[in-house]
């Protein structure tokens, strides 16, 4: 005989009887609220019970003060996903991230086959071997340029 399929109020029901038995766990009973059709009353409850500090950091972000001429570069990274800085940083250290990051990818042969994970064969991690090495230092092209003042700035 076959038995019928369950639904998602059987499992509830269920799942609720064991914890009343068992013990209360406020994440067994969210983990099927938050995947079944009643997830958006939950979500809808919960921004309710926490709307006062949504609000108050709401009102905190728009008091935050402007970066001035970061906001231009900011609003195109967040809008585009990219954003020109060649203007806003130390063009020295630029030129000297390049030059790295050329020597690094006219070995890129020898460290393709030295990746520590093979599932992602588009993603070529350039800098492994400085890292197990200890030679990414503050002398490191990479390590200064992400240093810089204005690109600590433009992260924060």
């Amino acid at each position: 005989m076959a038995q019928a399929a369950t639904t998602f109020s059987d499992r509830l029901g269920g799942k609720l009887r064991r914890m009343a038995r068992d013990g209360f766990s406020l994440h067994e009973l969210l983990y099927p609220l938050n995947r079944s059709p009643a997830r958006h009353a939950v979500k809808g409850l919960v921004n309710l019970v926490h709307w006062r500090s949504k609000q108050a950091r709401r009102a905190s972000a728009r008091d935050l003060t402007s970066h001035g001429e970061l906001d231009a570069p900011l609003a195109s990274l967040q809008n585009e996903g990219h954003a020109d800085l060649a203007g806003l940083l130390d063009s020295e250290a630029l030129a000297a991230l390049g030059q790295g990051a050329n020597e690094l990818l006219t070995q890129s042969a020898a460290i393709e086959g030295q990746q520590l994970q093979d599932n992602k064969r588009y993603w070529l991690r350039l800098l492994d071997a400085e890292i197990a090495a200890g030679r990414l230092d503050e002398q490191s092209p990479f390590v200064r340029f992400a240093l810089q003042p204005r690109v600590i700035e433009l992260v924060t």
